[in-house]
C-alpha cells in the first residue's frame, strides 16, 4: 500500500460505490480550485468548483537523461474567466497538485492522497469560444536539473 494513501481509500477504490473525483490546485496569482465532480467540495479549506470531465491528464512521464516526472493536465470547455486569469499571469514555476478521492454515499469525500504535485512548466490555449488549455506540469526535480546547467 502507498505510504499515505488511506485505508478508507484504499477500501472504496476496490469497492462497487467507488466515484473517484479529481482535486486539482492551481497556485496562480488568484488560485484555482477545481475537480471533476459537479458542485463545491471543500477541502483543506478551499472551495473546489466541479468542473466535470476536465478534458484528461496524461500518464506521468520520466525523462530519460534525469530523473524527473512530466503531466500534461488538459482543462476543455474552460470558462473565459480562467483563459484570461492564465494569460495574464505569469503562470511558469506557479505551483500545481493533483489529488484523487472518492465521494461517498453521504456527499462527503474521503480523505484526499495527492495524485501529482509540482510546478506549472508551460501552457498551451486552444480555441476561443469551447477553450482547451493544456498545462504541462513538472517536478521540482526539472528546475533543479534547469538551474544546474
Amino acid at each position: 500500500m502507498p505510504h499515505d494513501l488511506n485505508a478508507a481509500l484504499l477500501s472504496a477504490s476496490t469497492s462497487d460505490s467507488w466515484a473517484p473525483l479529481l482535486l486539482v490546485n492551481l497556485q496562480l496569482t488568484t488560485p484555482i480550485y477545481i475537480h471533476t465532480g459537479v458542485g463545491t467540495i471543500t477541502y483543506d479549506s478551499n472551495d473546489y468548483l466541479g468542473v466535470g470531465d476536465l478534458g484528461g491528464i496524461s500518464a506521468v512521464t520520466q525523462d530519460k537523461d534525469v530523473d524527473y516526472r512530466a503531466i500534461d493536465l488538459t482543462l476543455s470547455g474552460v470558462n473565459t474567466a480562467y483563459i484570461a486569469l492564465l494569460l495574464s499571469t505569469s503562470y511558469q514555476g506557479r505551483e500545481a497538485s493533483i489529488f484523487i478521492t472518492n465521494r461517498k454515499s453521504d456527499g462527503t469525500i474521503e480523505t484526499p492522497y495527492l495524485l501529482f504535485e509540482g510546478i506549472i512548466n508551460n501552457a498551451v490555449v486552444e480555441g476561443d469560444v469551447e477553450a482547451k488549455i493544456t498545462l504541462n506540469v513538472v517536478d521540482e526535480i526539472a528546475i533543479y536539473d534547469r538551474t544546474r546547467l
